[in-house]
């Protein structure tokens, strides 16, 4: 029998859920779509005055190509799905209209077809970039480089830079961040990465902020401009997105992760034993 919960049963991120994310047909699109939405909110509710965050164009590209990136090059905002065919029925006898227009879809689908990120404004100004990475934009996907050029170009801009990464299975995007890929002894699976090219670019900071399977997520401080800065919980978004419908309803934990063995031996045992004591719970 599985066993599911509306609610994320792990301290910090699910390893069912995130793992299921990041295999081929996991869907890290949708995921993406809705935690940075949910990010927005919580950001909208606890800014100083005089800012905002709002989803805007991000700096990476969503299209994945094989072997190791699986190709989508369209997908819909939101999808519609019936589970199973019945009877052809017709549920209007209206008179359906005629187009106004028709366009080959080539001329208006374009094939590098961008995800979201969220900028935080202090009024118009942009202040700060937030980047939810998706597996073509580590290494080795093939559009890295191109990830990292933007993500230069922003910082030079002099614009602060937050870089939110959930994806163990693939290298960081540094290499003065150890890999949890390669098995490396202390190598955190996820990170979140705050660049302040402030007072000066040569004088800016980084900011690491790694974490493990079966630890809570950060509070982060987050720049703003000037001294300012807001202090963000990402277990609280992660815990709000991973409650929609689209994504507890994915968790069975009585079902080891998917890709198990990209975890190290130590998380292995870890998850095991996390997945015996919520066992125990649902049977209580």
């Amino acid at each position: 029998m599985a066993l599911r919960s509306d609610k994320n049963l792990y301290p910090g991120i699910n390893p069912h859920l995130n793992s299921l994310l990041q295999q081929p047909d996991g869907d890290w699109q949708s995921f993406h779509a809705y935690h940075l939405i949910n990010i927005a909110q919580i950001l909208n509710r606890i800014l100083p005055r005089g800012y905002k965050a709002k989803p805007e164009q991000s700096l990476q590209i969503k299209i994945y190509n094989p072997p190791d990136e699986f190709v989508s090059k369209s997908r819909s905002d939101v999808l519609v799905m019936r589970e199973h065919a019945f009877h052809k029925q017709e549920f209007s006898t209206a008179e359906r209209s005629t187009p106004t227009l028709t366009l080959p879809m080539t001329e208006v689908v374009s094939e590098m077809d961008e995800l979201t990120a969220l900028v935080i404004y202090k009024g118009n100004k942009p202040i700060t970039r937030l980047e939810l990475l998706s597996p073509a934009n580590k290494p080795p996907g093939s559009y890295y480089t191109n990830y990292l050029a933007k993500r230069d170009e922003t910082l030079y801009s002099g614009m602060r830079f937050v870089e939110i990464d959930y994806l163990h299975e693939r290298h960081p995007t540094t290499d003065k961040v150890a890999s949890y890929v390669e098995g490396v002894r202390g190598a955190y699976p996820y990170h979140i990465i705050v660049f302040d090219p402030h007072p000066t670019f040569e004088q800016g900071k980084i900011n690491f902020f790694g974490f493990g399977v079966l630890s809570p997520m950060p509070l982060v401080s987050i720049p703003l401009e000037n001294d300012e800065s807001v202090r963000f919980d990402f277990g609280e978004a992660y815990n709000m997105t991973f409650s929609e419908r689209p994504f507890c309803e994915e968790v069975d934990y009585e079902q080891e992760p998917a890709n198990f063995n990209a975890y190290a031996l130590v998380d292995r045992e870890g998850i095991r034993q996390h997945m015996a004591e919520i066992a125990a719970r649902f049977q209580a």
